[in-house]
């Protein structure tokens, strides 16, 4: 049985897990992380961040205003990560590696579990960073051309 809970209700479950050496799984919501992970309907698996993320790293964070985000580094400077979800355009830079709570390492889909690692992975990784110009392209063009209907 699921039951919705806020991030901040929920942290402190998580923590508890983390700090017994456990994972933490749960469902997330949101189109960001699209394709990869399905907001509502996959699960995530998330372990204790412990030392310096890497890029493609996809690490649980709290922002400056309070909110829980999960997106993937593409990027260091200045000792700050700079995130995006896998479905934006978008950076996220300055992110302290203080605001790091926890580190995705597997999702859940239809049942299967799938650990973010392998050949595979870094393929789509490499990917989905390398196409993400296009995306802001397209986003740009898709806005012009509604913008010119009138809508």
């Amino acid at each position: 049985m699921r039951k919705k809970m806020s991030m901040r209700e929920l942290y402190p479950f998580m923590k508890s897990e983390f700090d017994s050496g456990r994972p933490f799984r749960m469902v997330v919501n949101g189109t960001s992380m699209l394709p990869l992970i399905r907001g509502g309907r996959d699960t995530v698996v998330l372990k204790e961040c412990s030392g310096r993320l890497q890029k493609y790293d996809i690490p649980l964070y709290i922002r400056s205003d309070g909110s829980f985000v999960l997106h993937r580094v593409v990027g260091v400077r200045d000792g700050a990560y700079i995130m995006c979800g896998d479905n934006q355009v978008d950076k996220e830079y300055g992110v302290l590696p203080e605001q790091v709570k926890a580190l995705m390492y597997a999702v859940v889909r239809d049942g299967k579990y799938y650990e973010l690692s392998g050949v595979r992975y870094r393929l789509y990784c490499l990917a989905v960073c390398a196409l993400r110009p296009l995306r802001r392209a397209y986003s740009v063009l898709k806005n012009k051309a509604t913008q010119g209907l009138g809508t």
